[in-house]
């Protein structure tokens, strides 16, 4: 017997299958895209328009946190990087609250290296990795 649920949209009554959202009624419908502020309508099962769908959504080859090197033992090491330098270390200013590589992992930057992290505010870290993509 398989599980099913309600549709997502708001009031169906219909029930669908596991792993789904909407019954085959509300999967053509259009909403605006998720994206706050942009007017674009997109199907409800993307969510997100041409425009604004997330990188990490397009990279299939990106892989989950685990495969990227990201274990239980990075994260045991950020927290004690973040005890140990609980301060932005470029602004100086905000709490640190992510942990960056200063050489990509991708590019053969060492996974636990302290040399190759830095604790990182979020707007700060957001800045270097917008620098990054526009490389």
């Amino acid at each position: 017997m398989s599980v099913k649920h309600f549709c997502a949209h708001q009031g169906c009554p219909n029930l669908v299958n596991k792993g789904e959202r909407f019954c085959s009624v509300h999967s053509e419908s259009k909403v605006f895209c998720a994206h706050p502020g942009c007017r674009e309508m997109v199907l409800v099962t993307e969510r997100y328009c041409s425009r604004h769908t997330p990188k990490r959504m397009l990279d299939s080859r990106r892989g989950n946190s685990n495969e990227r090197g990201y274990s239980s033992r990075w994260s045991r090491v950020s927290r004690l990087y973040l005890k140990c330098y609980p301060v932005c270390q470029s602004c100086g200013k905000a709490p640190a609250v992510l942990v960056h590589h200063k050489k990509p992992i991708r590019d053969g930057g060492d996974v636990f290296d302290p040399a190759n992290l830095m604790g990182l505010c979020a707007s700060c870290h957001a800045k270097i990795h917008a620098e990054i993509s526009a490389r």
